[in-house]
């Protein structure tokens, strides 16, 4: 969590790395989770609504990115 808040402090401050980081940070929390729980135990709808709001917001990032010049 102190990754992804992190990045978004980055790219509040204008900071395009963030955006990057902010990836990163999506892709390993989302491959967490099997670290802690058994695969066979994971709903495959938590992974996919996880997936789907993680590119969300890396879509919207996205469309913004023109505006962080650092």
């Amino acid at each position: 969590a102190a990754i992804g808040l992190f990045a978004a402090f980055k790219m509040w401050h204008g900071f395009k790395i963030g955006f990057h980081i902010y990836i990163a940070y999506c892709l390993i929390s989302l491959l967490s989770i099997y670290v802690y729980i058994s695969p066979s135990n994971i709903p495959n709808a938590i992974v996919i609504f996880n997936l789907l709001f993680s590119a969300l917001f890396i879509f919207m990032y996205s469309r913004n990115l023109h505006w962080m010049k650092k």
